[in-house]
């Protein structure tokens, strides 16, 4: 999933991902990218194996936050894991 948000320079976005922690066999990476898509900031892995991602915004502008599960294992998941 992609997400759109407008940011001031200095804002503070953090984006938490719960998968494990909530028993989910999946495993989330966060992405924080700039309008044209470069990529400023990825967060795989924390201490639960969930992503937590602090990002400070470098200009105003908008920019795309990317959530998807690395393991791509959608064949085994049901609808009591969702994001």
């Amino acid at each position: 999933d992609t997400f759109r948000v407008a940011l001031k320079k200095g804002d503070c976005l953090v984006v938490s991902g719960e998968s494990r922690a909530l028993g989910a066999p999946t495993n989330l990476v966060v992405r924080i990218r700039d309008a044209g898509g470069a990529e400023l900031l990825v967060q795989m892995d924390w201490r639960t194996r969930d992503p937590l991602l602090p990002f400070t915004a470098p200009a105003d502008g908008e920019y795309l936050v990317e959530i998807q599960d690395v393991l791509n294992n959608y064949s085994n998941i049901n609808a009591d894991y969702v994001y």
